[in-house]
């Protein structure tokens, strides 16, 4: 991601528009979306993508700050990778 982050014209690479495929096709096969912090613009942008699909979005971890966002963006929330395992054995 980094040297694409230093391109000019990244927008029209054909591997990262083959990339931005790969990931929109994932994520419509996808059951769940599960986002691990700390994340980028990009991870963010995916989960915004997924919900509106009427995908389940996980988080997990502490966002740096309070963002309302998020309470509209995930269904369910964890503090750690540790409380997230928890929950599945429930």
């Amino acid at each position: 991601m980094r040297e694409w982050e230093a391109m000019r014209n990244w927008q029209v690479n054909e591997r990262v528009k083959q990339v931005a495929e790969e990931d929109r096709k994932s994520i419509k096969k996808a059951d769940a979306i599960i986002l691990l912090l700390p994340a980028g613009i990009s991870a963010h942008l995916e989960t915004g993508y997924a919900k509106g699909l009427g995908k389940e979005c996980i988080l997990i971890g502490n966002p740096e700050k309070a963002e309302s966002g998020y309470l509209m963006a995930f269904d369910k929330m964890f503090g750690s990778i540790e409380d997230f395992l928890k929950s599945l054995k429930n």
